[in-house]
């Protein structure tokens, strides 16, 4: 009963996860649609519908990809850089080459140069919340267990 509880925490948290990068995805693209309609005239369709299929996709894998996070027997540097090179091959692969966005091999370096740009702010902005968290979990929990000895020493 416990290792299926442990299979459906992974399998809730991959869901979650992916489900949260598809929505944020589709936003941030939508949001940069919005302001490239804006500023041409063009009437040309930036945007069609099978790319939410590839966001999907994308959305998947790093979602799956996290959960290489939560492993306890992983150092976390080890985690974070086998979920980078996922996650930036994943961005490489689905977003730049096969939606065909990217068409060039120098479009593909600078999507991925702006992929991992993005992923240090969000894994720098993780770990500094991980790092307060930790802190204050362990000034919580700090009980002085000498000075009462040393009280009860000097009378």
């Amino acid at each position: 009963m416990d290792k299926a509880k442990t299979v459906y925490e992974y399998i809730k948290t991959a869901v979650m996860r992916a489900g949260c990068v598809f929505t944020f995805t589709c936003l941030l693209l939508y949001s940069f649609i919005n302001l490239f309609k804006a500023s041409s005239d063009s009437d040309k369709l930036l945007f069609n519908n099978s790319y939410f299929t590839f966001i999907l996709i994308f959305s998947v894998i790093i979602g799956i990809d996290s959960l290489v996070l939560k492993i306890k027997a992983i150092p976390k540097a080890l985690a974070i850089a086998i979920n980078y090179v996922v996650a930036t091959a994943d961005f490489i692969l689905v977003m730049e080459v096969w939606t065909g966005i990217s068409t060039t091999a120098k479009q593909v370096l600078f999507g991925a140069i702006g992929f991992s740009i993005i992923y240090a702010l969000v894994m720098g902005a993780f770990a500094l919340g991980r790092f307060i968290v930790r802190k204050i979990k362990i000034n919580r929990e700090y009980k002085q267990q000498f000075a009462e000895k040393q009280k009860e020493d000097q009378q």
